[in-house]
């Protein structure tokens, strides 16, 4: 890949979209749940198991919440990646495998030089259309994977 290709930076918002689908689906399996059997024991252990998952998903880093969320995405021209979460400094990372892009979702999994993963699941409400596109666009070409052969 040249290095001629444009920066994209990404300046990123929780993903409210996203939110509401993990509510939608956990409510989906709550109704599932009390429709399937008479009240026992064990489904309300499940409804309180769906109930914990609920908690720990609504504020979960890869939909944007919390301090260890990415805020800040940069795709250089020649496919480096640098991210910036909410608690600290921008720091380079390794875009893994292929990005999942599928219509307007996005997951991107990242390694940075200490070995941690970083994800980040993009909806296209969390920063400017235009933007996002470009990203895709990127992905879909090859070009993000941080590969300078492309």
């Amino acid at each position: 890949m040249s290095s001629s290709a444009p920066t994209i930076e990404l300046r990123l918002q929780p993903s409210q979209r996203l939110l509401r689908l993990a509510l939608l689906l956990h409510g989906a399996c709550l109704i599932l749940l009390v429709l399937a059997e008479p009240p026992t024991a064990a489904m309300l252990v499940l409804a309180g198991g769906i109930a914990a998952s609920w908690l720990w998903v609504r504020r979960h880093p890869s939909l944007g919440f919390g301090p260890r969320a990415i805020v800040r995405l940069l795709l250089h021209g020649d496919g480096r990646w640098t991210l910036q979460r909410v608690a600290g400094r921008p720091f380079d990372a390794e875009l893994q495998g292929s990005a999942i892009v599928r219509g307007s979702l996005l997951v991107l999994r990242f390694r940075s030089a200490d070995g941690r993963t970083h994800t980040r699941a993009l909806a296209g409400d969390e920063a400017a259309a235009e933007m996002l596109r470009r990203l895709r666009a990127r992905l879909n070409s090859g070009a993000g994977d941080g590969d300078p052969s492309r």
